[in-house]
């Protein structure tokens, strides 16, 4: 972000008044309040000292790492936004997410908390470090998940990725099994670098949880738990397990256990709550580590039924902090403190009211009034077109004024002002005088009154022409189903624009988009052919430069950029919970009804001829759906192309129902499901629930590629050379050398790169006559037929040398071999080939 630093001693100066923080020497100083406990559990309860200890309260999921708009790390301000926040609800505890592991599908590549095997990243332990002195400043509790089952910062599958081993190996492989007790030794063992203190010796850690919504063996949970517990016997464990688990209930070493609420699992939490509290009851504490993404009925309900069962905690999902940069980190259906007109559509604000009011009632405590808000910060200021502060938690709104010196007199210019648009928007002065100097301030407001003042900033000369945005950047991606890029300052809007070449034509296929409108979608590309794609940011001031070509990139799967209706007849009735609107969560049937069906359509003819469709659940197996037929819109009718009836292909297993069909083009095509399956056990044993967990569609041309050119083999002492020329077709990929007629000639096949061209097979038997079959592979698959060479290796003829004692020729080396021996790294002599067939 671009920002011109103005008057930089006067605004060091004069911010001061809005830096205060509460408690700041306690927690510099590492010792907690005198009160502070270690949370102990006694059989159903929790204890913090000779009370009880219950609590309704938030998660603090991005306390840790930053996903969006970019991978990053949280700053100090923006986590302790959070803890702010907390003590104005009334929240005595937050949990957090799990550490993140690199390889993840937001973190890809980037800096994690785990980085390779038994590797840690400093700086993310350092960030855990200040959320811990923070909570001991605040006086709130914090539970510590280790690892997640999903991928999102990376998960199981990372974590067993680091020794080549796989997600399912996670619970049982004793490597993989040593490689997390390792990750627990280290974050227990770990000394904080702000208190000096031990995590294991620090109070204001309520739990250590195994991991978040994990699907684990018995015997992996009670070997973890207790070890965790010889390790640390201070603190109490929570089972990270997605539900509760007979096992768990009667593991001495478990103290907590949990689940979490959505309506995917069943729409009635309440009676969930209820269900789950008599499993615990009398035996384990119950905490509802993550409820949300309902209305505020269900969600109320849900807390009314922890507060009166005895469940001993409650968290709702999840809490968002204020943006250094000023505005919240937005995620619709994510809650931000106090609640905001946008969002209003998941009832926000009244839903963080009631939270509240719940954080008190559990405890038997009054609601206390709201505080006035803190002062909040202004930031530099570059044009008076765009003037962006640091909110202060609980504010409301804000009140700007301004002035011509820097004592004053102050003018109100702006009331009411929001920071909570999505996207953030920064305040305009748009009643400035071209030309003129001006000071600006800022104050925060809520109901129960108006700030102090920020710091001041000035002096800022008027202009109405805005600065000219910067070259926007992309954000990497690989779908143009799901484009985004780097937010660029003073950008009112951006165009994207499409060329099927780096050097254009280039034609814009999206138009004055927002921030707002990321990820974007080019529902107008096809399948199979390679885009190359660039952005431009606009302002009344002008356009950027255009950024960056990014590309080729080819859409496989033509079904991401389809529209979707769903169990609807006339294509608005969609039911109730029955979609979430994104495939690649789950469609989910619901209710009594045997018949849906899921469309998609196109804005552009898309050539198809295949169908893949993976239904079922992550969290068990039997949800896939039984009978359903495929038909395509030929402009006037629907007409079938393929049908399954009794389909026994199980998402759960990573299976799914691949059906082919004869090349057609068309702008929608519908999954009829004519019986769903009821194997599965919901919440409703009468529902008769299905899940579709994401389908695949597209055109795979079935065109073999080109063979090789000038294919040759060079014969050495136990070693024959292969060498070629790669061919000019577009979809080639690789190579791929088998041995004719071997029995495991396809397992042992040696695959070569685009671009490499030879390779030596090694260990070979002199005087033995062998053949070998060349095939090209294309991008989809595609393989021809293949060209055959044939050599016998010869006891005279070393590898390494030529007849003659001439040296081999160095060119071209050879950076394949098959696993007979070592790589031969020179490129052979060119006499006496071997013989070549087509």
């Amino acid at each position: 972000m671009r920002r011109h630093w103005i008057s930089v001693m006067l605004v060091c100066l004069l911010m001061l008044g809005g830096m205060d923080r509460v408690g700041l020497t306690a927690a510099a100083d590492g010792v907690p309040p005198k009160e502070w406990n270690f949370i102990t559990r006694s059989g159903d309860r929790l204890i913090d000292g000779e009370k009880e200890f219950r609590f309704i309260s938030m998660n603090g999921s991005n306390l840790t790492y930053m996903p969006a708009p970019v991978w990053h790390r949280p700053d100090p301000w923006e986590q302790e936004d959070v803890f702010r926040s907390l003590q104005q609800i009334g929240g005595t505890v937050v949990r957090l997410y799990t550490f993140t592991i690199k390889g993840g599908t937001a973190n890809g590549d980037q800096p994690s908390h785990v980085t390779g095997l038994r590797q840690y990243n400093e700086d993310y332990f350092r960030d855990l470090d200040h959320v811990l002195r923070l909570a001991n400043e605040y006086h709130i509790r914090v539970i510590i998940p280790f690892i997640d089952t999903w991928e999102h910062v990376g998960g199981i599958k990372q974590f067993a990725g680091f020794r080549g081993k796989t997600a399912e190996e996670f619970y049982t492989d004793p490597e993989l099994k040593e490689d997390y007790k390792h990750l627990v030794s280290y974050v227990l063992n770990r000394t904080n670098t702000y208190t000096g203190i031990k995590y294991k010796d620090d109070k204001a850690i309520l739990a250590w949880e195994t991991g978040n919504e994990l699907y684990p063996t018995d015997a992996w949970t009670q070997e973890m738990s207790a070890y965790i517990k010889s390790m640390d016997p201070n603190h109490i464990v929570m089972d990270g397990r997605y539900g509760i688990s007979q096992a768990s209930l009667e593991d001495p070493n478990v103290d907590i256990v949990s689940n979490h609420y959505y309506e995917s699992g069943g729409a009635d939490y309440a009676l969930r709550a209820a269900a789950d509290r008599n499993l615990s009851l009398g035996k384990k504490a119950l905490v509802i580590g993550e409820f949300g993404q309902s209305n505020r009925t269900n969600l109320t309900r849900t807390a009314d039924e922890a507060i009166a069962n005895g469940t001993s905690g409650a968290l709702l999902w999840t809490l968002k902090s204020h943006n250094k940069d000023g505005g919240f980190y937005n995620k619709e259906g994510d809650f931000r403190w106090p609640g905001f007109p946008s969002g209003e559509t998941y009832d926000e604000k009244a839903i963080m009211s009631m939270i509240r009011e719940k954080a008190h009632e559990i405890r038997g405590l009054p609601v206390p009034p709201m505080p006035v808000p803190d002062a909040p910060q202004l930031l530099s200021i570059e044009s008076v077109l765009g003037i962006a502060w640091r909110g202060s938690a609980g504010a409301e709104s804000y009140q700007f004024e301004r002035a011509e010196h820097l004592d004053g007199p102050w003018t109100i210019i702006g009331t009411q002002v929001l920071d909570s648009d999505i996207p953030f928007r920064p305040f305009q002065d748009t009643t400035a005088a071209e030309g003129m100097n001006y000071y600006y301030r800022v104050k925060g407001m809520n109901g129960a009154g108006i700030s102090e003042p920020s710091n001041v900033v000035g002096p800022i000369t008027a202009s109405s022409v805005p600065p000219v945005p910067d070259q926007p950047m992309w954000i990497p991606f690989t779908s143009v189903a799901s484009m985004t890029w780097y937010p660029v300052e003073w950008a009112e809007s951006y165009d994207i624009e499409r060329a099927e070449a780096p050097n254009g034509p280039w034609s814009v296929v999206g138009a004055d988009l927002e921030e707002a409108d990321q990820p974007f979608k080019d529902a107008s590309a096809s399948s199979g052919i390679p885009y190359y794609y660039r952005i431009t940011a606009k302002n009344t001031g002008g356009a950027s430069e255009p950024s960056e070509i990014f590309g080729p990139i080819t859409v496989r799967n033509i079904a991401q950029l389809a529209a979707l209706t769903v169990d609807s007849t006339n294509g608005s009735n969609v039911k109730e919970y029955a979609v979430d609107g994104n495939l690649s969560t789950r469609w989910l049937s619901q209710g009594q009804e045997e018949s849906h069906f899921i469309e998609m359509e196109w804005t552009v003819p898309q050539k198809l001829n295949y169908l893949k469709i993976w239904s079922g659940a992550a969290s068990g197996e039997q949800w896939h759906i039984r009978d359903f037929s495929v038909d395509y819109w030929d402009g006037t009718v629907w007409v079938p192309v393929a049908s399954v009836v009794d389909n026994d292909m199980d998402g759960f297993y990573g299976e799914y129902n691949d059906m082919h069909f004869e090349t057609l083009q068309t702008t929608a095509l519908r999954l009829n499901i004519t019986k769903p399956s009821w194997q599965g056990i919901p919440v409703n044993p009468n529902d008769k629930i299905a899940r579709v967990m994401d389908m695949e569609t597209g055109y795979n041309d079935d065109t073999a590629p080109k063979e090789v050119n000038d294919a040759a083999v060079v014969e050495g002492d136990g070693q024959l050379t292969l060498y070629w020329t790669d061919p000019e077709d577009d979809d080639f990929a690789q190579v791929v050398v088998l041995e004719e007629g071997a029995a495991k000639a396809e397992a042992e096949a040696v695959h070569v790169g685009k671009g490499v061209q030879t390779v030596t097979i090694n260990g070979l038997v002199n005087g033995t006559d062998y053949a070998y079959r060349i095939r090209t592979v294309d991008e989809a698959g595609n393989k021809s037929p293949g060209v055959t060479v044939s050599g016998t290796p010869e006891v005279d003829r070393p590898g390494n040398s030529c007849p003659g004692g001439e040296k081999p020729d160095r060119g071209k080396p050879s950076n394949q071999q098959t696993n007979h021996g070592s790589k031969l790294k020179d490129k052979p002599c060119k006499d006496k080939p071997g013989s070549v067939h087509s």
